[in-house]
């Protein structure tokens, strides 16, 4: 089941959220709350019990799931920005830097050995998705989360493309499809519709999953993280 938050540009705070089990509504509401706010949704599926509190609809909460109400991993989202003025769109040349930083991830993660992650455009910058297995959280899998996100960071990380954080389990990436609204949206740093840049496959990767089942011990689970990308 999925979480959606719907945002107002600028740092205006949660307009609304909404729990989905059925897709035609999702893309609904999506496609509604976008019209003036960014959607979010949650990387992590939620337990259906939040189903009672906005069943397939954007209602006026302010607070969803968080990481302690979460119970399974099923997926790792890494986010590359591009470094630019603060509350920006990002410009062509820019958004191309942040887009290949990822590409050169892909191949990397090709030699690892992994499967392939889908590579998104999320508006402003580039996003990867790796599926995995469904894992029963526990810290182990928690650190690996944020290990593996940090050798990315270290490999791909440079001047021009920044890495967020963004492995804690409760966090929120774009809904591809959906209106990136960020800065005014005008001259050569415009509004975009973030979309897919591979073909869409659920590659479940039980690779990666033992991967993260072997993390550096020396990270500790706290982290800043960082506000999602618009």
């Amino acid at each position: 089941m999925s979480e959606v938050r719907v945002i107002r540009p600028g740092g205006g705070g949660v307009v609304g959220i909404g729990f989905f089990d059925n897709e035609e509504s999702f893309v609904r509401e999506c496609a509604r709350s976008n019209a003036s706010a960014n959607v979010y949704v949650g990387i992590q599926p939620r337990p259906r019990r939040f189903l009672a509190t906005a069943r397939n609809a954007i209602r006026p909460l302010h607070a969803g799931a968080t990481k302690k109400d979460l119970e399974v991993i099923t997926a790792t989202v890494v986010d590359l920005d591009p470094v630019r003025p603060k509350d920006t769109a990002s410009t062509e040349a820019e958004l191309l830097q942040a887009v290949q930083a990822a590409e050169l991830a892909v191949d990397w993660c090709i030699e690892e050995g992994l499967a392939p992650p889908r590579l998104m455009m999320s508006g402003n910058g580039a996003q990867l998705w790796f599926a995995l297995p469904p894992k029963s959280i526990d810290e182990d899998l928690q650190r690996g989360l944020k290990a593996f996100e940090a050798e990315l960071r270290e490999r791909f990380q440079s001047a021009q493309v920044h890495v967020d954080s963004i492995h804690d389990a409760a966090r929120i990436i774009k809904v591809i499809g959906t209106v990136s609204h960020k800065g005014d949206g005008r001259g050569d740093r415009p509004h975009r519709v973030s979309e897919w840049r591979s073909p869409y496959e659920r590659l479940e990767d039980p690779r990666l999953l033992a991967r993260l089942r072997k993390p550096a011990p020396s990270l500790p689970l706290s982290a800043t993280g960082t506000t999602p990308d618009c």
